[in-house]
C-alpha cells in the first residue's frame, strides 16, 4: 500500500452555498484517497450558512464560518490556518 500524502482543498463560499454542495459532491468523484475539504464561508446569509453546516456529516469536511467577508484571497488564507500538517 502506498502511503498518499494528505491533499487539502479549500473552498471559499460567499451566498454561493447550492455551487459549494456542487463542488463537495463532485470531489466524492476523486480517485485519491487521502484529502480533507476545508470550506470557508465568508460571513454569507443564514439560510447559505444552514446548508453548508449539514455537511458536517461527512468526515471529510471542516467548515469555517467566517464573521466577516475577507474576499477570496482572505478566505483562502484563513483556510490555509486550519489545514492538517498530519499524513
Amino acid at each position: 500500500m502506498i502511503n498518499e500524502p494528505l491533499v487539502s482543498i479549500i473552498l471559499v463560499n460567499y451566498n454561493g452555498a447550492v455551487h459549494t454542495l456542487e463542488c463537495v459532491k463532485s470531489l466524492d468523484n476523486v480517485n485519491y484517497s487521502n484529502f480533507e475539504i476545508i470550506i470557508v464561508d465568508n460571513a454569507s446569509k443564514q439560510e447559505d450558512v444552514e446548508i453548508l453546516r449539514n455537511l458536517k456529516s461527512n468526515k471529510r469536511v471542516k467548515l469555517i464560518e467566517s464573521s466577516e467577508n475577507t474576499g477570496f484571497s482572505g478566505g483562502n488564507n484563513i483556510g490555509l490556518r486550519a489545514v492538517s500538517y498530519t499524513h
